[in-house]
């Protein structure tokens, strides 16, 4: 799933994300992100039904579960828009070399 919804967006978003200078690899991770959140998220989180079929229990609690799930990433995807070095710092040091 995750892999379909790149092969969908990368190429419709990604000149024009050039156009305006947005770094690649920062969007990447808030891509991933953001389909991450898509997959925990009703109506279509396709998660929640697997959660759900496994557990055997009422989708309303699966749901109610993902809460804090929700809120972290919010709090994270705040982060790495006022601080985009959070998800640049990794490869830059891999770029850097030892």
């Amino acid at each position: 799933m995750l892999l379909a919804t790149f092969v969908v967006t990368v190429p419709l978003l990604y000149p024009v994300l050039q156009q305006y200078g947005v770094d690649p690899i920062w969007f990447g991770v808030i891509l991933v992100l953001f389909i991450e959140m898509g997959q925990i998220s009703p109506p279509i989180g396709i998660n929640l039904f697997v959660i759900q079929s496994i557990w055997n229990g009422k989708l309303s609690d699966v749901v109610t579960g993902t809460i804090p799930f929700h809120l972290i990433m919010f709090v994270l995807l705040g982060l790495l828009v006022l601080f985009p070095d959070i998800a640049m710092w990794l490869p830059g040091r891999v770029a850097a070399g030892p």
